[in-house]
């Protein structure tokens, strides 16, 4: 048997009410995983899936690749009732029509640095992935030992200043989706003998690295430093430079065609927290200069994993 739905036994086609004395329930959403829209992942076995998915969390192509939202704190629930047309004859009511859930996931971890990099792409449609409290990955049926993303509409909402010491201010982003992705659709994975909530919660996104110029290029070199985004700006020289010290690490492109400029050669700066690349048959152009993707730095030997970088424009003399 598969994994899927392996608690929820009353996915049948006979409709038959009796119950026993163990049922599924649905938790509180305690996590949001962003995933491609329409992509199916096996749901064999949670080796098969963990198989399948884990790769896009550290996925080269942002559009291929899973965002997790962790630690949600407080759920609002704004879904508008069925709406109802009553007869007057005789008062029947009848259910014209099911609106589309809408939630508010508001988080504290993350704060304003999580919802800067959600409103880039505040307004859109996306799939995704609930987990819940009592460690379900909550998704939609995609066929036979399939699970997809449920589909619906995101939008981030400005931040909600705090107004009393009392109080913090409000970080949330919305989720509005058809009703029947999860009613009649629903595909659940039990991980509760994987690791449970504690283990969905530690599926982190990648951090945003900022590469920028240490000094001026040579006709051959490039120097660049690296630190990651946010509030503590940890400089990946202090936490990687061996393990950055590699040609594998980096990746140099030329913006007149997107081609490859080789990097043979990589050096440590201690004096300026950085790295120097040796570039081959570079002169005179204009590249791009970047961490190589998150699946060859975890690929590096010790892995470096979890990390994304921009790309910084430089002039080779």
């Amino acid at each position: 048997m598969g994994v899927k739905n392996v608690k929820l036994q009353c996915l049948v086609d006979n409709g038959n009410t009796g119950v026993g004395q163990c049922w599924n329930d649905i938790g509180v959403p305690r996590g949001v995983i962003f995933v491609p829209i329409g992509k199916t992942y096996t749901t064999t076995d949670i080796a098969s899936f963990l198989a399948a998915f884990l790769p896009d969390l550290l996925a080269d192509d942002p559009q291929q690749r899973a965002y997790p939202i962790q630690n949600i704190v407080e759920i609002t629930d704004s879904t508008t009732a069925p709406n109802i047309q009553t007869f007057p004859g005789d008062g029947t009511q009848i259910v014209a029509g099911e609106n589309a859930y809408a939630l508010k996931f508001r988080w504290v971890d993350g704060g304003f640095c999580l919802l800067h990099t959600l409103r880039k792409s505040k307004g859109t449609t996306k799939a995704f992935f609930v987990i819940d409290s009592y460690g379900n990955l909550i998704g939609t049926d995609a066929g036979t030992d399939l699970i997809k993303g449920i589909v619906g509409y995101n939008y981030t909402e400005p931040f909600k200043w705090a107004t009393t010491n009392a109080a913090i201010a409000e970080y949330s982003t919305n989720l509005s989706f058809r009703p029947e992705q999860v009613n009649e659709n629903i595909a659940i994975l039990d991980f509760n003998n994987d690791g449970g909530l504690g283990y969905l919660s530690s599926l982190n996104g990648l951090f945003n690295v900022d590469i920028s110029q240490a000094a001026a290029p040579s006709s051959t070199t490039v120097t660049v430093k690296a630190q990651v985004l946010g509030c503590d700006s940890a400089d990946l020289y202090d936490l990687y430079a061996d393990d950055l010290n590699k040609t594998a690490a980096w990746k140099v492109t030329d913006t007149a065609n997107n081609g490859t400029i080789v990097v043979s050669g990589v050096a440590k700066s201690a004096s300026l927290s950085a790295w120097v690349l040796t570039l081959t048959a570079a002169t005179g152009l204009t590249v791009n200069v970047s961490l190589n993707g998150p699946t060859e730095l975890a690929a590096l030997t010790p892995p470096v994993e979890g990390y994304a970088s921009n790309k910084l424009l430089q002039v080779i003399p």
